[in-house]
């Protein structure tokens, strides 16, 4: 434990009763509002909450080569909001009253952190993304489109003379 976080902490372990508490928020939730228990979902749960504890350990070891502690403390404190506002949420669904206050401050950390309504399984790849295909269809400005040209132009003339010049 102490090569891999440092050693166990009380911020270590209030995020760990988070992710279990998020889990087993997650389960009343999918059982009240009908979903039903799918394996799918809670394997990628759990590996959700494995991979949080895989970016710890890395920036533990950041930490140990910075001489800090500053890496590892941010990266609990990112994924113990996120784990704090899926509680919250997971309450929300079952109907479980939130107070306005406690609302109110979820939504600004969801704003301030970029973070959007999760849903889980992530979507699949092969599931056309209008944002995405809007990205696909951007045009390129004229100007930008000709140093694009220019510069493959140059490659070819770089490459053509590579392969005339004597070894």
């Amino acid at each position: 434990m102490t090569f891999a976080f440092g050693g166990w902490d009380q911020l270590l372990s209030l995020l760990a009763v988070a992710m279990a508490v998020d889990y087993i928020t997650g389960l009343a939730a999918a059982v009240r509002t009908g979903k039903g228990l799918n394996s799918n979902v809670g394997f990628w749960g759990l590996a959700r909450k494995g991979l949080m504890l895989t970016v710890i350990l890395l920036a533990h070891r950041i930490d140990m080569l910075m001489g800090t502690d500053i890496i590892k403390g941010g990266a609990i404190y990112f994924y113990l909001v996120n784990e704090l506002i899926s509680i919250t949420e997971n309450y929300a669904r079952i109907g479980l009253p939130l107070p306005d206050k406690l609302r109110q401050a979820i939504a600004v950390l969801k704003k301030q952190e970029g973070l959007s309504d999760r849903e889980w399984p992530p979507p699949q790849p092969n599931v056309e993304n209008k944002e995405t295909k809007e990205q696909a269809t951007e045009v390129v400005p004229e100007k930008q489109t000709n140093q694009i040209e220019q510069t493959d132009n140059m490659s070819q003339e770089k490459s053509k003379a590579n392969e005339s010049s004597p070894d």
